[in-house]
Order: structure tokens, then sequence, then C-alpha cells
């Protein structure tokens, strides 16, 4: 009788309580929703817009964008990557860094620079002549 009493032992501490097991990835299931909140889309929107004096042949322009946060973290900007196409043609290019912290729930404004895509904004005349 000891015999089965031992086999009926070992048997139950060898197989797997699923009850803990499915708690344990409960938890961890619902820690990891923590990590990634619903983040929503800044709003980017053009504020001003001017032309640099440069000695090259191809003008450049300082672009004033407003920026808006509506995260409750706040936005810290590594740097923009930018194209302005008009009518389907590249006109501006550009790219920036050294950006503010736009606070959470806040707003704050970036001054970028742009360069101009001579051929492309040649072919945009070209085609609305």
């Amino acid at each position: 009788m000891s015999t089965v009493s031992n086999m009926y032992q070992m048997t139950r501490l060898k197989r797997p309580n699923w009850t803990y097991f499915i708690l344990v990835l409960a938890l961890l299931g619902s820690a990891c929703t923590g990590l990634r909140p619903e983040f929503e889309q800044p709003t980017v929107t053009v504020n001003s817009f001017r032309i640099l004096k440069t000695d090259s042949f191809a003008p450049h322009f300082e672009i004033g964008l407003h920026i808006i946060n509506p995260n409750r973290d706040e936005l810290r900007l590594r740097g923009i990557s930018y194209t302005v196409h008009l009518d389907g043609h590249k006109v501006l290019t550009g790219v920036a860094n050294d950006l503010p912290v736009i606070e959470a729930y806040g707003e704050g404004d970036v001054l970028v620079s742009a360069g101009v895509d001579l051929f492309n904004s040649v072919q945009l005349i070209l085609d609305l002549i």
C-alpha cells in the first residue's frame, strides 16, 4: 500500500497545476498592457514660412511648425525628416535635430530649414503651364 501512495504522490507532484499557470499568464498579460498606453498622433501645423539668404543658387526656407502633444507623456523629439509635395512633385526636403521637448498635453514651436528640389520644382512649373 505504501508503494501505491508513493506513486500517487509522485504523480501529483509531477503534474503541472494549470490553475497557477493560467493565473501567472493572466498577470503577465495585464502587466504588459501598461507598457504601451494609447498614443495619439501629435498635430503639426505650419505657422510661418520665410526665405533665407544663401550664397547658393537654390533658395533655402525656414519653416515654423506648431506641434500639439495630445498625450499624457512628454514628446521627446530626436529629429524630423520631412518632404513637401505639391501636385505629386517633391518640392522641399529637409531634416532637423536639436528639437525641444513638448510637454504632456502641451504645445510648442519648432523652426526647421528646407532646401528646394530644383528638378522637381521645374517639373511642377512645366506641368502647371
